[in-house]
This record gives structure tokens, sequence and C-alpha cells, in this order.
């Protein structure tokens, strides 16, 4: 649609630092993301697989979840769903036509403009919880902007150097000002030098950030292969339990969720003979990871 040729239109804008843009969209909205509970999901590797393995837990247990995700695979329409199923084009096209003007005033940028059709649309499927998965860095990332109830960090490691900086502590600097308020914060466990930017960051709003301890993880019975995916989802049972605070969230539903997680392009068979696998590690950490599970 036109709608839709606007809106991969404004890559043209690249990349732009600060909320500035997106904050001013969501006012436009009304402040969408102010009428559910968000859980930001910051990292370098693991934040899709984390992610859904949340969002697969929390279908069982009959919870209502908008996922915002990036990049997409095949569609486009993925990175925006509820329950598991995509946006509509219909509600694209009407955002952009609603809000046309305002996009081109304020020059917001593709993922800005994806990040609020997201937070709009989560409000009017009226979902309960909305994951929000941090496209780069954090501090000057869109989802930032919209002041998650919960922060959660998967390994941060190195990755977009040109943005971020060549050093571990300037990637992890940059990822830690995600956290903008007092929330609770639950982490994988960190290499020191990030420990130490991530506490930095959190105790000026008073957060103790609850880490998870490598030598002692659960080991459950998960969809996704490979050892670093039983570390996502031991931080994915980590949320899910702060999360039963507030929700009816069952140990059986823990159980089937993490069983049942579906999320492709992850040490993803297409083929058996000859084997084919497909993964979409793009950086050392996690290319290593992937060989490691092939030899394995």
């Amino acid at each position: 649609t036109k709608e839709e040729k606007f809106l991969f239109g404004l890559k043209t804008q690249g990349i732009k630092l600060g909320l500035k843009r997106t904050t001013q969209l969501l006012e436009f909205c009304d402040n969408p993301h102010k009428n559910y509970f968000t859980v930001q999901i910051v990292g370098t590797n693991g934040k899709g697989s984390t992610l859904s393995m949340i969002s697969s837990i929390l279908l069982e247990a009959g919870i209502s979840v908008g996922t915002y995700t990036s990049p997409h695979l095949v569609d486009f329409k993925e990175r925006i769903k509820v329950n598991n199923i995509k946006i509509t084009s219909k509600y694209i096209h009407d955002f952009i036509h609603i809000h046309k003007k305002e996009i081109i005033n304020i020059e917001a940028t593709f993922f800005e403009v994806m990040t609020v059709l997201a937070t709009n649309y989560f409000y009017d499927k009226k979902v309960d919880i909305a994951l929000l998965e941090t496209g780069l860095g954090g501090q000057y990332d869109s989802t930032t902007a919209c002041h998650s109830d919960m922060y959660v960090f998967t390994e941060i490691s190195k990755d977009h150097h040109h943005l971020l900086g060549n050093e571990i502590y300037d990637i992890a600097k940059n990822k830690a000002r995600a956290i903008t308020h007092k929330a609770p914060c639950i982490s994988s466990s960190q290499d020191k030098v990030v420990k130490l930017e991530l506490d930095e960051q959190a105790s000026q709003y008073d957060i103790s950030i609850n880490y998870i301890d490598n030598k002692t993880l659960k080991h459950y019975d998960i969809s996704l292969y490979g050892n670093h995916q039983n570390i996502n989802a031991n931080l994915a049972v980590k949320v899910v339990e702060d999360l039963s605070n507030n929700f009816n969230i069952s140990s059986e539903n823990i159980v089937l969720g993490l069983k049942n997680t579906y999320w492709p392009g992850r040490f993803h068979k297409l083929n058996l003979n000859p084997m084919v696998l497909f993964d979409v590690c793009h950086n050392e950490t996690s290319i290593i990871t992937f060989l490691e599970s092939v030899e394995k």
C-alpha cells in the first residue's frame, strides 16, 4: 500500500539519536504505553529468544501479550504481534493515514514510527503486558521512551561498534542507560566490566539488579537448541516469576511455555538430508556460540 511505501521511505532518514521524536509521537497518540504493563528487553544476544520464551509462558497462562521485535525475517509485520498474531496491513494503513502529517513534521525515523505504532496497537488490542525488544543500544533507543515497568538485560557483548563504541564498557554504558527510572531489573550473568556499568546506572535510581548466577542454572526442557538457550530460559523464568506478583502464572505454564516456544532463525533446521541449519548470528559472540552448538 502507499502507506507502507511511505513507512519504508522513512528508512532514508537513517538512524537518528535521541528520544525526542518518539516522545512527541507518543504524546500525539495520548501515550498509549501507559495503559498496560511494559517490559523492556535490552542486551546484545538472546533478546528475541528470551522475549519469545516469556511471551510463550504468558500465553500459556492466558495473559494477553503484545510483542515488539526487530528485525523481521520475511514480513515487516512480524515485528508487531498480539498473542502471536501479526498486525494487519489495515491497521498500519489507518495509523499512517491519521498521523502522516505529524510524522513528516517531526522527521521521525522508521524505527521510531514502528515503536509508537506498536504501543498504539497494543492499547487498541487491550493487551495485559507488552514486551519491547530494544533495537540498538539503550540510551537513545525509541523503546526507552516508553518508560517500562520492568527492565530485562540479556548478555551484553560487542556489537554495532560504529554507533555504540569499540570498547565493551562503551557498549555497556549505552545499554545501561536504558534505565531511566526506578523499576524492577533482572539480568543475565554479565562480564565484570558490564556489571559495573549496569550497577552504576541502576544505583542512580536506587535499583538493585537481580542477576542470574550461571553456577546455579536450572535445566529446562526447551524447544530452542543450544546451551545459551538454557541461560535465556533461566532469565525468562526469573522474569515470569517476578511478573507472577501481579499476574496469575503457574509452574505448569512455565514448563509448557518453554516447551512450546517457537522462534525461527535460531539454530533452525531447514532440512535434514543434507543437514541445513539457519541461524541469524551476526556478531562475534553469537557466531562462536553457533559454532559450538554445531560441533556439539
